[in-house]
């Protein structure tokens, strides 16, 4: 036992020198982490606002302008254009001016003084289909809103009460303002540290084997898993100080919650910065060239990250195989984890258990995987 832990421990000081040594390179791991936290942190939203209007008004009655007001007094809509005509409204979207257009006809408020339904336009550039569908549900609600104001006035002038049939008392938990970014940032830490993780670790052996300094391990008494342990603790050192870098600046800079257990959510992302070191170690015994290992580490744990995750695309939206696949990538564990353990008050070990499990059992088989590679080469 004792020399277990003398060999392993002589192997990661020496990864550490090596790691120290190479300024430039660790500078990296820090400095991008950091950037892709500030980058997408602050840009990654899909809440659309400041919508470009352009409004047609050929009624130019108050009624009209009320509506009008309904639009421009919320941040949703900003009005950037006033039409003479209609046929000028094609024009102004194809141009990209405009993103949506509001067209009151002639007669509008004679319709609505006559208790006849009157016609309202909504001209939209569809090619943002995201931005589009917003734009578009954020309008039906004005135009609804406005509709149930003018019901409201004209019983108030025949001295009757407006009674609605359905009230709605809603209340949102744990993202009160609707947020996109709150519920983005979880899936944005998962992305930084998979990357931070692995790449740190997948050159760790690979670079090695191109120098021609791992021959002295092939012809030395340390055992392979000495190895796997003394390669795995510098980066896991460094993943963990990116780690606490990017949970610090997700709840200072982008109001990140933490209703959860703080114990629970640093043990999961504990466990998923093992996971993912020993899953970058086990791919740089598959290749003897940095890149074609950074090559596997892209293919199978980066973009996984985005894009079978749940991070950008809700996994229950995708086809059924693809759902399936998705269970093989640790990405989508601590999302699920973060998610519940950031957002929603009373969350411990035991509400994300399932996950917890799963990221247990996949650095169990990782690391099985990485020793016997790794006991292949040594031999």
């Amino acid at each position: 036992m004792n020399g277990f832990l003398r060999r392993t421990r002589a192997m990661a000081a020496k990864e550490f020198k090596q790691s120290f040594r190479d300024r430039l390179t660790l500078a990296g791991y820090l400095f991008l982490p950091v950037f892709l936290l500030l980058l997408f942190g602050y840009a990654l939203s899909f809440d659309v606002k400041h919508v470009k209007l352009g409004i047609w008004d050929a009624d130019h009655t108050r009624e009209s302008r009320d509506l009008i007001a309904s639009f421009t007094s919320t941040e949703s809509f900003d009005r950037v254009a006033d039409l003479q005509n209609l046929s000028e409204a094609d024009h102004l979207v194809l141009e990209g001016k405009v993103i949506a257009v509001l067209c009151i006809p002639q007669g509008y408020a004679r319709d609505l003084a006559a208790h006849r339904t009157a016609s309202v336009g909504f001209l939209l550039d569809g090619a943002d289909a995201n931005q589009g569908a917003q734009a578009l549900g954020f309008a039906q609600g004005l135009i609804s809103k406005a509709d149930l104001g003018v019901k409201i006035q004209e019983l108030n002038r025949q001295g009757r009460e407006f009674k609605a049939p359905i009230e709605v008392r809603s209340e949102v938990l744990y993202n009160p303002e609707l947020e996109s970014r709150i519920f983005m940032i979880p899936g944005l830490m998962v992305y930084i540290l998979a990357i931070t993780a692995v790449i740190s670790t997948v050159i760790a052996i690979v670079r090695e084997r191109e120098r021609g300094t791992f021959e002295q391990l092939q012809v030395s008494p340390v055992r392979p898993l000495e190895v796997v342990i003394g390669k795995l603790t510098p980066y896991l050192c460094i993943s963990i100080f990116v780690g606490a870098l990017v949970l610090v600046g997700s709840v200072t800079l982008f109001g990140m919650p933490l209703n959860g257990s703080l114990p629970a959510l640093i043990f999961v992302l504990l466990l998923f910065l093992v996971t993912a070191s020993a899953q970058g170690l086990f791919l740089s015994t598959l290749s003897d060239k940095q890149e074609t290992a950074f090559s596997f580490a892209a293919l199978l744990t980066i973009l996984p990250s985005v894009m079978l995750s749940g991070f950008i695309y809700p996994i229950r939206n995708m086809p059924v195989f693809l759902q399936g696949i998705t269970w093989l990538f640790p990405g989508r564990y601590l999302i699920s984890a973060l998610r519940a353990l950031m957002l929603r008050d009373g969350t411990d070990l035991h509400t994300v258990w399932r996950e917890v499990a799963a990221l247990v059992s996949y650095t169990v088989v990782v690391l099985f995987f990485a020793v016997k590679r790794l006991g292949r080469i040594l031999r």
